[in-house]
């Protein structure tokens, strides 16, 4: 077998395949195999330990959903992601396949191997670090924690009271170090004697409001406000204010969003030397309930780009926060590009950065960072993957309907929060009712939507998707472009990938280019966030299509995901005929990618 390892903070993912003799590439089912024992090596103390899995074999006893270490109950697949793998370790996985019968598997030792040795942090570089949180409410290990309803759901009251709390279990498995990263720039003023200038959108994160109290000499802050009547930022504003904290109330009305979610570090002199961007803000819900990112940047022309942005917020703010005809000006000029010591360069835009305040409702004239981002996309030559909100149309998505029929071997992959995000291509401009849940069949393009299991079926119980009054559940704003390739392309930042963000509202945006450690960080995310929701897709515990609310095509579609065996009872499968469906097709093209390292197309 072949075997790799990548990772990021987070989460480490792991992904194998047959090989055949060795001696030739292609890939066929390994004869007998049920499944695969996955352990977890540690470098620095050579400990091993077996990874458990919750899915047993039918007729095996798991009603308290319990685990069985992967030897019992293997892994019929070819990918997984560990997730109690500790940030800050150091490890390597070694996979094996299991033969035999149920409840007497024999490992196939001759056949295992081992992943090359990863480290789950922030680093991405000397200059670069990345933090993702792990945000998804719809899990089984959540609804297994959650008091629950009369129906049998999670109870979403609990789940509030839980992520407020700076100690709750709860909270951390959700946020993981996400709270701590974007506190880390006000730390290191407080420790060094610099200053750091936040520009916020929501802030209202007990923990965090905390923070910035105690920390009250070493940050100003420009934050926006949320809606007309400010309710989330209302308490932490008066708190701040109160205090005494240099805080510039930017209220923006309802046609705008002061949407930023970024930082400056200036150090003692008065030097700008780092940057912080992504889609977190700073709230309970952003920390945990939401897919959400940040990024630090060592880079004093970065930084510089930063702080001049933040004093044009500034002076706007004071001018009535009109975002004026010389603020979007400002905004529209492209700046040079920040190169790092490794190679790194990165592009920096400013919104808003058009002439009319509002985009049109035809014809609107392209922003020049949304013409950035589609000049990246064109660039695409083996595989795109996104996450995004709702970006809107024109967008991203629309920019991805172009791509699929340009380049029908492209892989697409992307994850929207809500079905109004996805591509529009029903009669009326917008998605049939009941294809929502179904992959495009046109193409190598798979864009779904975030859901949630909504039954009981075998062991697996009712989950959780949001909180009941929650807009986002993907709120991430992340494009890899060719992320296996050494000039991989990231795309990050507040910026919603959409015309509309460009036209109305304050946002940062970074397009980053050359740093393949920062691709495969994202990318994992990414790939963490799709395969959850697509698992729950496949399983289809949301509305099934009715004939009359789908066009043939989508159809087909459906019995082709039948004919491919994805239908998954909540048992695994007690013969080797899993094999089938993961190793040809779609299935097989993406394991095959994730396991090319760099490459320069894939035909």
């Amino acid at each position: 077998m072949k075997a790799v390892a990548l990772a990021n903070n987070s989460v480490g993912f792991i992904v194998w395949l047959p090989t055949g003799d060795g001696a030739k590439t292609e890939t066929s089912k390994i004869d007998g195999c049920l499944g695969f024992h996955l352990e977890r090596i540690n470098v620095n103390t050579g400990t091993v330990k077996s990874l458990k899995s919750f899915v047993p074999f039918k007729g095996d006893k798991n009603s308290a959903w319990k685990p069985s270490t992967t030897d019992i109950w293997p892994v019929q697949g070819f990918k997984w992601k560990d997730f109690e793998a500790r940030e800050g370790g150091t490890y390597k996985w070694r996979i094996t396949p299991m033969g035999g019968v149920p409840g007497n598997l024999v490992p196939m030792s001759h056949l295992a191997q081992e992943t090359n040795v990863v480290t789950l942090n922030s680093d991405c570089g000397d200059f670069v670090r990345a933090c993702f949180n792990r945000g998804i409410l719809a899990t089984q290990a959540l609804a297994h924690k959650l008091p629950k309803l009369a129906d049998g759901s999670p109870d979403p009251d609990a789940l509030i009271r839980e992520i407020v709390k700076p100690d709750s279990e709860i909270r951390r498995m959700l946020a993981g170090s996400l709270p701590s990263f974007v506190q880390e720039f006000v730390q290191k003023a407080r420790a060094e004697g610099g200053h750091c200038f936040e520009a916020l959108y929501e802030l209202s994160d007990p923990e965090i409001v905390d923070f910035y109290l105690q920390n009250t000499d070493f940050f100003s802050m420009v934050l926006a406000n949320t809606g007309r009547d400010d309710l989330t930022n209302q308490a932490a504003r008066k708190r701040l204010h109160e205090a005494g904290a240099d805080v510039l109330d930017r209220m923006l009305p309802a046609s705008a969003i002061g949407h930023n979610k970024s930082s400056v570090y200036v150090d003692k002199a008065g030097k700008a030397r780092r940057f912080m961007s992504g889609s977190v803000n700073r709230t309970a819900t952003g920390f945990c309930c939401q897919t959400n990112n940040a990024l630090q940047v060592i880079s004093d022309q970065l930084a510089q780009y930063g702080l001049e942005y933040w004093k044009l917020l500034e002076a706007d703010t004071i001018d009535g926060a009109k975002q004026s005809a010389a603020f979007r000006q400002a905004n529209a000029k492209r700046k040079a590009n920040a190169t790092l010591p490794d190679g790194t360069s990165l592009t920096v835009w400013f919104s808003p950065n058009t002439q009319r305040r509002s985009k049109p409702p035809k014809d609107a004239p392209t922003p020049p960072d949304m013409q950035e981002i589609f000049d990246c996309m064109d660039e695409a030559r083996d595989a795109l993957y996104f996450l995004a909100f709702y970006p809107g149309f024109p967008s991203i998505i629309s920019k991805s309907e172009e791509l699929r029929k340009q380049k029908p071997n492209l892989m697409i992959r992307g994850a929207v929060s809500s079905p109004q995000a996805l591509p529009r291509t029903g009669r009326r401009g917008f998605v049939p009712k009941g294809a929502v849940q179904l992959v495009r069949p046109e193409g190598d393009s798979e864009i779904i939507v975030a859901t949630a299991l909504e039954r009981v079926f075998g062991r697996w119980e009712k989950e959780i998707l949001k909180l009941p009054d929650a807009h986002a559940i993907i709120h991430d704003k992340v494009m890899v472009i060719n992320p296996m390739s050494d000039d991989a392309i990231v795309i990050l930042g507040s910026h919603n990938l959409g015309f509309k963000a460009s036209y109305a509202n304050d946002e940062n945006l970074l397009i980053i280019r050359g740093n393949r450690a920062l691709a495969m960080a994202y990318m994992v995310h990414i790939l963490d966030v799709y395969d959850h929701y697509n698992f729950r897709r496949i399983v289809g515990s949301g509305p099934q299509p009715r004939r009359g609310d789908v066009d043939p095509s989508h159809l087909n579609n459906l019995k082709r995901l039948v004919s491919e065996n994805y239908y998954f009872d909540g048992f695994l499968e007690p013969s080797d005929r899993w094999q089938a469906a993961k190793l040809s097709g779609r299935s097989l093209k993406e394991l095959s990618y994730w396991l090319s390292g760099p490459s320069t197309r894939l035909d």
